[in-house]
């Protein structure tokens, strides 16, 4: 058998081989995700029990589990030239979690500041809160960049210090620690609250997955008059 051919079909094995062995990736993150995770504005109606009601339900798009962060509005940010106001120093009060679904109401339980919340204070839902993202396939940066640019509301950390943290105990939120995990697994993408309870799954699908899984073996297809080199690559491969 020629050098020629012995250098292609082991370049060509290796190759085949390269591509079995890499994961799964997103083709498109699922149509879903933007309406889960969209901001949401409530109010709470007042303390029950331990809890809060507020004024959201299933049938404007609340789930358990979502959570609410109320903001009192600060001190204006007024521009030094033109004099208008570009924004708020807006101050966290308190952050609930959606406890138990009603008609016409909900029951949340306060996560941090629950006893500066009062009746009428508004409430917004995934909006300005920390997040997470970690990548547990090795390639999901490209899934994380649209991640953020389908939730600009979220506060996303920096990709490389978002994996410097992973699969470490989250920090509770009074502590400064994210809201939200977003977890890109071999299955697909899980969202998790800080407890790392699964609040949303988006299992993979055959249209999502565009690489083979390692588990699927791509066969080398060879010309049929050099069948007989086959055995030499698979030797020559195997040597140290």
């Amino acid at each position: 058998m020629s050098v020629h051919f012995r250098l292609c079909s082991i370049l060509l094995f290796a190759a085949l081989l390269v591509v079995t062995t890499l994961t799964p990736v997103f083709g498109a993150l699922p149509e879903t995700l933007g309406d889960d995770f969209k901001p949401l504005s409530g109010y709470v109606i007042m303390p029950s029990k331990g809890e809060f009601l507020v004024d959201l339900d299933a049938a404007k798009g609340v789930r358990v589990g979502d959570i609410f962060v109320s903001v009192s509005p600060g001190q204006k940010i007024v521009h030094p030239v033109t004099k208008e106001v570009l924004g708020t120093l807006d101050e966290v009060k308190g952050i609930l979690q959606i406890s138990r679904l009603r008609s016409g109401y909900s029951h949340a339980r306060a996560v941090v500041g629950g006893e500066s919340l009062q009746r009428g204070d508004l409430i917004r839902r995934y909006e300005n809160i920390p997040v997470t993202f970690w990548d547990f396939t090795g390639g999901g940066e490209g899934v994380y960049s649209e991640l953020k640019a389908t939730l600009p509301a979220l506060e996303w950390p920096d990709y490389q210090a978002a994996q410097a943290q992973k699969t470490t105990k989250p920090q509770p939120p009074a502590e400064g620690g994210p809201l939200l995990i977003f977890a890109l697994k071999d299955t697909g993408l899980e969202v998790l609250d800080f407890t790392k309870k699964t609040l949303k799954a988006y299992p993979f699908s055959s249209a999502q997955v565009n690489v083979p899984l390692p588990s699927q073996v791509i066969a080398p297809v060879l010309v049929p008059d050099y069948q007989a080199g086959a055995a030499e690559v698979l030797q020559y491969l195997a040597q140290p």
